[in-house]
């Protein structure tokens, strides 16, 4: 987007946001650019940079953030917003040693560290502000929120228990290693983005409300191992392969924000999300036959690769989220009823307290099916060989609780209206005990540091941040763990598939690009 004049006509403004938010929503829906439950960072290059930024934001991420704070753009703000998350994460599974003494495990079954093999993909946020009279701001965008939109824990290989290859019509995969991690997770893409609109009005200088509204698409492609009955894992077991999407998925926030005197300003602000509901396909590979045809769940003679339609997956989402923030800036310039830190202040820095009821996020619950007619697999390719049943539902259990986090972060501007620099930290708590980690999210307590800077050329302002981010390491013991496998005939058998360490680490690049008209 090269500006050739010192202006942009609205019809070429309006052009460029209409093509922007048409590839943002492409690369977020081909490039599964969200992740779903809970957020590793905070959004927007200049909020990253700086760790606490929901009392100062002042562009189009208001609509997200604060949008009490939409009634103090100073103009028509068009930004667009790339994030690269990359992420670092291990599971080293721990053998139990009873089952060691009494059963044994097969030779392939992997003990080795399993970290994440998913490639790197981008996410993004694209929104448009502006101000309206009698002190009211309007704002539009699409958000997709900080976080790890892809994990992949190995190879979905599993092998063939109690048949033999010279009696069987289709090859069965033998003698693989097998994922330390399948029972928990294989892989995971989730796609999802935000489109919201919100509005500010400011009734006093001193004091600003406003509210944001939306809905979220949402697609979720899971894939881990179930077993037959349960009780050790020298058994039949299947490859299952979730694939759902929700589209409509609503979400509202609602702020207030103070302003005292000119260099303090206050905000509150209470987020609502609703659970994801998404509906799809299940398909299951049973029994170590990768490439056996699809066949139908439903039908008399499934066979050992089939599918299940119209499953429908339950995800509980963090419910509610509450912020509340405190800046103190050093003022260059008389406040007026906008804001433009970088031209009217010298620094500022900004604490937020946020409390996100992560305890909501229980049981992810599949429904299979409703019993009529059964749903059921072969565990052989013989004509004719019995079909097992699938469980009407299967649940998934993670058992979170409340998150609390504090942020601390500010600016410096080098040189008024063309220089900003700035840095911040954050912590946050876990929001999973040990005995219930998984591999799927990692909502670990955490510390971020970060940093960034903002150059403004003219109508433009350009934004770059980093942060790191410091999980907590995380040791479920062998026999604490709480999350069991998924089993088909005998769930009370299921084992604890969870005890072992996990250890991760994320690095977030971002890059904004704001232009005021």
């Amino acid at each position: 987007m090269m500006r050739r004049s010192n202006t942009l006509s609205g019809a070429a403004a309006w052009a460029v946001a209409f093509v922007s938010l048409a590839s943002l929503g492409s690369l977020t829906a081909a490039r599964r650019a969200r992740a779903a439950g809970i957020e590793d960072t905070v959004t927007g290059a200049v909020a990253l940079g700086r760790s606490a930024h929901h009392v100062r934001v002042n562009d189009f991420m208001a609509v997200w953030q604060n949008p009490a704070n939409l009634s103090l753009a100073s103009g028509k703000d068009l930004g667009l917003e790339l994030r690269l998350p990359i992420f670092d994460a291990c599971f080293d599974r721990e053998p139990d040693p009873a089952i060691v003494a009494s059963n044994g495990y097969l030779a392939t079954e992997s003990f080795d560290k399993s970290c994440n093999e998913a490639g790197v993909m981008p996410a993004g946020n694209l929104g448009f502000a502006m101000p309206l009279p009698r002190n009211f701001g309007f704002g539009v965008g699409l958000f997709t929120p900080g976080g790890v939109p892809k994990l992949k824990f190995g190879n979905s290989a599993i092998n063939a228990v109690g048949l033999d290859q010279a009696t069987e019509p289709l090859p069965i995969s033998a003698g693989k290693s097998e994922s330390p991690a399948r029972y928990l997770l294989i892989d995971k893409n989730v796609t999802a983005a935000f489109l919201m609109a919100g509005a500010g009005y400011a009734p006093i200088k001193q004091l600003r409300f406003g509210l944001s509204i939306g809905a979220g698409f949402t697609a979720i492609d899971y894939r881990n191992v179930s077993s037959l009955f349960g009780g050790q894992f020298k058994e039949q077991s299947v490859v299952s392969h979730v694939k759902v999407q929700d589209s409509f998925v609503p979400r509202a926030t609602l702020s207030v924000a103070a302003t005292p005197i000119d260099s303090i300003d206050l905000m509150a602000s209470f987020t609502w999300n609703d659970d994801i509901g998404a509906e799809g396909t299940l398909d299951v590979a049973a029994n170590g036959f990768d490439d056996a045809p699809r066949g139908d769940c439903a039908a008399a003679a499934p066979g050992p690769n089939c599918r299940v339609e119209d499953v429908k997956l339950e995800v509980p989402f963090q419910r509610f989220e509450v912020i509340l923030g405190a800046r103190y800036a050093q003022r260059r310039n008389k406040r007026e009823r906008v804001l433009d830190p970088i031209k009217d202040e010298v620094w500022d820095v900004e604490v937020n307290a946020l409390w996100s009821q992560t305890s909501h996020v229980d049981d992810y619950s599949l429904k299979i099916h409703d019993g009529m007619p059964p749903r059921q697999v072969a565990f052989s390719s013989v004509p004719g060989a019995t079909a097992s049943a699938l469980p009407q539902t299967a649940t998934l259990f993670h058992g979170w609780r409340d998150t609390y986090g504090l942020r601390l972060g500010g600016d410096y501007n080098v040189l008024p209206s063309r220089l900003a620099v700035r840095a911040g930290a954050a912590y946050e708590s876990s929001g999973v005990p040990a005995k219930n980690m998984n591999v799927d999210y990692w909502p670990v307590q955490k510390v971020t540091l970060s940093l960034g800077a903002t150059v403004a050329v003219q109508r433009w302002k350009l934004s770059l941040a980093y942060a790191h981010v410091f999980f907590e390491s995380i040791t479920t013991e062998v026999g604490t763990g709480n999350v069991k496998e998924v089993v088909a005939i005998l769930p009370e058998r299921a084992q604890a598939v969870n005890e072992g360490k996990y250890t991760a680490s994320l690095n977030v690049l971002s890059l904004q690009a704001n232009y005021t008209f």
